[in-house]
């Protein structure tokens, strides 16, 4: 249904009257298909009938005549736009003309519609048509002249990139970055985005040179960033809360799993070690490794129940140690985010090696997928409750609706109050406290949860817990046992008992540590959410990041090939060892000296929202147009 000749051959099965308004929808909608679509309603409404006698010429004569229809940006809905109108135009009635033809009513970035009214920025909402305006605002155009403007300034200084860009960008140039920013894409492919366009707009650059495609599409990109930045600063804070409590999650252990592993069971056996921690044991020195031991355990767990002797069940089933994010949407529909690391087997044929993917619920997720995800994610379960209350709505009211993507149909008579209905579900979901709510779900969900949390070990809590973790290691017992000495620590300082809090309080432990030294609920933003958000340039701090500089999070360049967290020994994290983690990059290897420490899964603060109100929506015209 996407292709422009698909969408000119669809009707309605069941037609309408048009009535005044239907027929005055019908001439903006073809204004709208031949891309007339940045006036306002009036202009447009004009705009067609200005152009009655191309119109009649494309309909009379579409293939010999003048062809006005294949000048339009749509011409195939352009050319069914024009049948329609003038079949209605030469009807005895047109108001009484029966309409079968589905009129469109398109969002304005409805992910930034979303993160615009979630973060109450008032400049953002603006550009995105929540704010009421005479004329169609286009955020689009607002990007492209915020970009030559910083383009024009460089250029003054002599910044010789900054001169080659002037006067050729184009609103196509910065569209697709802006578009797709808001649903993941990163600074690199932002980059490619804006090469592509810069190719057709600038062709025959040398490949080599002191102006080139990467230079030219990396400083492009930047500004569009910095744009989008700007314009929606509430929508980045939201952003890096969603991907800091994605990370969270994911780096977790639910509270049946910590019993499982502090308590006494067969998974401590060593046949079976790489199945409890999810990874090979660290190994110390240059000490060699002990024969593996035969001996099965009789009763081993798995997420199937218990299995005695059957070696390649143990084998397979490994206990999840990481939580995948879950939420529930308005609608109070579940979304669960299925990413994980699955393994793979290789079949040699004879004509080929076909590699078979063998995904199963107990593997460990996929740190950086989830988190990565996780906000684009949840702005598409906001899109489709958004669709689905317009849909509901319509059907009880007895509209015909019909939408693909942020594109939404219906009969021409019906397309004002379609418009009031849209207006009206997306006020209703936005008037709810839809992340505070968010946050009250994390909390109750991972409940009794600990996190794996990452500090600097060359920040001042970082050697602290390195200290404490030696003065420790010899009491520790088994590869859990710093987790369990973490479990006796809260259990203490939860205790009715006025003397168990006490003996909990002057227990020194890396956990301890962590929440004397820092704000462990600060925001900071995950490595793996490096050029992720609104407006971030990879290696620029955020606010955010600046905030917290115990806890420590690599923003390594998007370009890099980052090692996933998931890869992180687990096996040496419950033993309480410290772990060097690699984000090889294409210039030089990365060192990294990370402290892991076991917190309570907790969540930060909901960000502050800014000034907009969302009901001044309902006096917006062009929030669908």
């Amino acid at each position: 249904m996407g292709a422009d000749n698909a969408r000119g051959l669809l009707v309605f099965g069941e037609g309408k009257p048009l009535g005044v308004e239907g027929l005055r929808w019908l001439k903006i909608h073809l204004a709208n298909v031949a891309g007339y679509d940045k006036a306002s309603l009036q202009e447009r409404e004009d705009y067609t009938m200005a152009r009655l006698d191309d119109i009649y010429d494309s309909v009379r004569n579409p293939l010999n005549g003048k062809r006005w229809w294949l000048n339009s940006e749509d011409g195939w809905q352009t050319l069914a736009a024009c049948f329609e109108l003038v079949a209605a135009l030469d009807s005895p009635d047109p108001h009484a003309f029966v309409s079968h033809l589905p009129l469109h009513q398109d969002g304005t970035c409805n992910g930034l519609q979303h993160y615009a009214a979630l973060g109450g920025d008032k400049v953002g909402a603006a550009q995105v048509n929540l704010e009421p305006g005479d004329r169609p605002a286009d955020i689009y155009t607002a990007v492209l002249n915020s970009v030559n403007e910083a383009v024009d300034i460089d250029a003054a200084k002599g910044d010789i990139i900054a001169k080659a860009l002037q006067g050729k960008l184009t609103r196509k140039a910065v569209k697709q970055p802006v578009m797709t920013n808001v649903y993941g894409v990163t600074f690199y492919g932002a980059k490619e985005q804006v090469e592509r366009q810069l190719r057709d707009l600038i062709p025959d650059l040398p490949r080599y040179g002191p102006i080139n495609y990467l230079d030219l599409s990396h400083y492009v990109a930047s500004k569009i960033f910095a744009s989008l930045g700007s314009m929606f600063t509430g929508a980045q804070a939201i952003q890096t809360w969603l991907g800091q409590a994605a990370d969270r999650i994911s780096t977790s252990l639910t509270a049946e799993q910590i019993e499982r592993l502090t308590s006494e069971n067969p998974m401590e056996s060593p046949s079976i070690a790489k199945s409890t921690a999810g990874s090979k044991p660290a190994a110390h020195g240059n000490r060699k490794r002990g024969p593996k031991t035969k001996e099965i355990p009789q009763d081993v767990y798995s997420p199937t129940g218990l299995v005695g002797q059957d070696r390649l069940l143990v084998k397979s089933a490994k206990p999840l140690f990481k939580s995948t994010v879950i939420w529930t949407t308005p609608l109070r529909l579940p979304v669960v985010q299925p990413y994980r690391k699955s393994t793979s087997s290789s079949v040699t044929t004879s004509l080929q090696l076909i590699a078979l993917q063998e995904p199963q619920v107990w593997d460990p997720v996929s740190k950086r997928k989830q988190l990565q995800a996780f906000p684009p994610n949840f702005i598409h379960s906001l899109d489709a409750t958004h669709m689905l209350l317009s849909a509901l709505k319509c059907d009880e009211v007895g509209m015909t609706f019909a939408s693909i993507h942020d594109s939404f149909w219906t009969h021409a008579s019906d397309i004002g109050r379609m418009r009031e209905v849209l207006r009206d579900a997306f006020v209703a979901m936005h008037s709810e406290d839809i992340i505070g709510r968010l946050r009250e779900e994390f909390v109750t969900r991972y409940k009794g949860c600990m996190y794996m949390a990452s500090f600097s070990g060359k920040s001042a809590v970082g050697h602290e817990i390195c200290r404490v973790r030696k003065e420790l290691k010899s009491s520790l017992q088994g590869k859990s046992g710093e987790l369990a000495l973490e479990m006796e620590r809260l259990k203490l300082l939860a205790s009715e008992d006025a003397e168990e809090r006490a003996k909990g309080e002057a227990m020194v432990t890396p956990g301890s540590l962590a929440a004397k030294y820092t704000d462990i609920s600060a925001q900071a933003v995950p490595a793996d959410m490096a050029g992720q958000t609104l407006g971030a340039i990879p290696g620029q701090p955020t606010p955010a990041s600046a905030a917290s500089e115990d806890i420590h999070f690599h923003n390594a360049d998007v370009e890099a090939t980052n090692t996933d967290a998931d890869d992180v020994d687990a096996g040496a994290l419950l033993e309480g060892d410290d772990s060097l983690e690699m984000l090889k990059t294409k210039k030089q290897p990365i060192r990294d000296n990370k402290v892991y420490v076991w917190l309570p899964l907790e969540f930060p603060a909901v960000p502050e929202k800014g000034g907009f109100d969302v009901r001044r929506l309902r006096q917006s015209k062009y929030f669908f147009h």
